[in-house]
């Protein structure tokens, strides 16, 4: 204001409270940007404000660019996009490689669950390809509803293979609800006949008409500690043994640690 032309010779004498912004948009350090661009977006003044004060500890620290803030999420936005699976948007293979070696990086516990759809390529060949991609958006909106904390992941290999990661200690429990909400909900795409009968009719790899049960869901449980040796290939590796592991085990879950680096050796099957 005192760059202006007679702006010192006008507002020396003015308390400071008269050139504060009344509505400015104040933020802690830890906020996620997505946050930060939401309040920024509902705020109801006229105009995009071009700053933010960040504070930590409620002390302030510095402004934040609006500007900056976009772009940011711009590029994130297009990076997650790349690598996203094109039927249910969620993070792919290269994302979900990135969030493992986060994880691991930070050594902390977190646990790994590796979701496969039981007998799908029946459930396909008998009811149609539409039917099966509703299934896989099914599955992964229950994921998402339920592995739903802050710094949980959600990822889509392909097909009907998905991950997850989480910090949660209650992440098998979410695991068994996320089985038992999956049958029930994939009854209704099936036909009063087949619910009868409790079995598809369709032509196995062979090529010989078969009896295939209703599908179900797998999941390969992997814990890992703070002390966690596996490398990020191991791990997924590991992984993908689980997931094998749990499609012949009692309840479809089949949990081991990762505590070294052949967790297969002292894993153990836990009926979920």
């Amino acid at each position: 204001m005192f760059s202006t032309p007679y702006g010192r010779a006008l507002y020396e004498r003015c308390p400071v409270t008269q050139m504060l912004s009344a509505d400015a948009l104040v933020v802690d350090y830890n906020t996620p940007l997505e946050e930060v661009s939401q309040q920024l977006i509902d705020e109801d003044a006229h105009y995009l404000k071009q700053h933010y004060i960040v504070t930590r500890n409620e002390r302030y620290v510095g402004l934040g660019s609006t500007r900056a803030l976009l772009q940011k999420i711009t590029a994130k936005k297009i990076e997650t996009a790349r690598y996203a699976n094109p039927l249910t948007l969620l993070p792919g293979n290269v994302p979900i490689q990135q969030a493992l070696e986060a994880r691991n990086a930070q050594a902390l516990p977190f646990t790994m669950i590796y979701f496969d759809i039981n007998v799908f390529k029946p459930l396909n060949d008998q009811l149609g390809y539409r039917v099966g991609d509703q299934i896989i958006l099914l599955l992964a909106d229950l994921l998402m509803k339920s592995f739903h904390d802050e710094d949980d992941f959600v990822g889509h290999i392909g097909g009907d293979d998905f991950v997850v990661i989480s910090r949660s200690t209650v992440a098998l429990e979410r695991t068994n609800t996320v089985q038992a909400q999956f049958v029930g909900q994939t009854r209704h795409f099936y036909t009063d006949d087949i619910l009868r009968k409790g079995f598809i009719e369709s032509e196995d790899r062979t090529g010989r008409v078969n009896r295939f049960p209703l599908v179900s869901l797998a999941a390969g449980v992997i814990e890992a500690g703070s002390e966690n040796e596996l490398t990020p290939e191991q791990f997924a590796e590991a992984a993908s043994s689980a997931k094998k592991q749990a499609k012949v085990s009692a309840g479809f879950c089949y949990v081991c640690s990762a505590s070294t680096p052949t967790p297969t050796s002292s894993s153990q099957s836990i009926s979920c």
